[in-house]
């Protein structure tokens, strides 16, 4: 779909096909909408990506223009391994290349005291590594255990999955 923006509004229109079966309810958890646009920092931070740089042995130079307002820039693609992005300033923009074989997502932010990635530790990460078989991990705060255990046990009962439910705090 092509979309030629001429404000800060966008009308959607969603049909859920509910391929015969008139009891069937779906939900819509979000809506998230990718636009190419201007490349100007806005706002005190500002997530951005260009699928159309993407491709085998790519290197792909970005310019972020708005230089001024950019105290850092944080590459996010894999958050186990957050970095800054090192740039130059060329006139008002900050540029830097980087390789492009897969999609990459960064972070610029405003000022110094906007916050940094929050990286958890790596015993966190790995903290769950006993577990060899499952479909489905859901990782949830104590206060919604009851909820998750019942969307567990839904996706073993309907879906057949392996599911497991743990808390971040679990002590494994």
């Amino acid at each position: 779909m092509d979309y030629l923006g001429n404000g800060n509004s966008v009308d959607v229109q969603i049909t859920y096909n509910k391929n015969g079966l008139s009891s069937s309810k779906g939900w819509l958890d979000y809506l998230e909408v990718n636009v190419p646009r201007a490349l100007t920092m806005t706002g005190s931070q500002m997530e951005f990506r260009d699928v159309a740089s993407v491709g085998l042995g790519n290197v792909s130079r970005f310019s972020v223009g708005n230089v001024d307002k950019i105290h850092r820039i944080w590459e996010v693609t894999d958050l186990s391994n957050v970095s800054i992005v090192d740039f130059n300033t060329v006139g008002s923009a900050a540029e830097y290349k980087v390789n492009t074989d897969s999609l990459r997502t960064f972070i610029a932010l405003e000022d110094a005291l906007s916050k940094a990635p929050d990286i958890p530790p790596q015993s966190t990460i790995s903290k769950f590594t006993w577990i060899r078989f499952a479909d489905l991990i859901i990782i949830v705060p104590q206060e919604y255990m009851s909820a998750a255990i019942d969307l567990a046990s839904f996706h073993q009962a309907n879906d057949g999955l392996i599911c497991h439910v743990v808390t971040p705090k679990s002590n494994l």
